[in-house]
């Protein structure tokens, strides 16, 4: 039994190093990298969502093809404020929807309603919209996703 907790153990601490997780690291809460560095930007592989500190969302494929979203969004964090530990938080956004490539039906307009957990910042940096950032690496979901008549201005 012992040698097979071992082997456990083994793998785990291996497995979180090889993802690049250093089980010492602090979570750090998505809304404190929101305030401390003006961007938040996370990604599923396939697609990235930046949040900027001045209500801003914008959203596309990280390559050539697929969704482009630009809207507003804003955020209730799963705890209050004066609580100190890190926790997720959940974001609203409205935003028009259109094709990275320019070509394809007209805009269409999304409310997304995206959870973003606590997470890691790793140095990683990327470009995306013609702006560099940091990625955040967390869990999130994408608890909604539905088309809206256009939102007046």
């Amino acid at each position: 039994m012992k040698a097979a907790v071992a082997i456990f153990c083994f793998f785990l601490t291996g497995s979180l190093f090889a993802a690049g997780t250093n089980s010492l690291d602090p979570f750090v809460d998505p809304m404190k990298v929101l305030r401390e560095d003006g961007v938040l930007t996370v990604s599923d592989g396939s697609s990235y969502y930046m949040f900027l500190t001045n209500g801003v969302f914008i959203s596309g494929p990280e390559w050539m093809n697929g969704r482009v979203f630009e809207g507003k969004w804003t955020a209730k964090r799963f705890l209050p404020d004066s609580f100190e530990s890190p926790c997720g938080c959940t974001f609203k956004i409205t935003a028009k929807m259109s094709w990275a490539t320019g070509i394809g039906r007209p805009p269409e307009y999304r409310r997304i309603v995206l959870t973003i957990g606590p997470g890691f910042k790793k140095g990683e940096t990327r470009k995306f919209a013609k702006q560099s950032t940091s990625m955040f690496h967390c869990y999130f979901t994408i608890d909604e996703l539905v088309e809206i008549p256009k939102p007046s201005e």
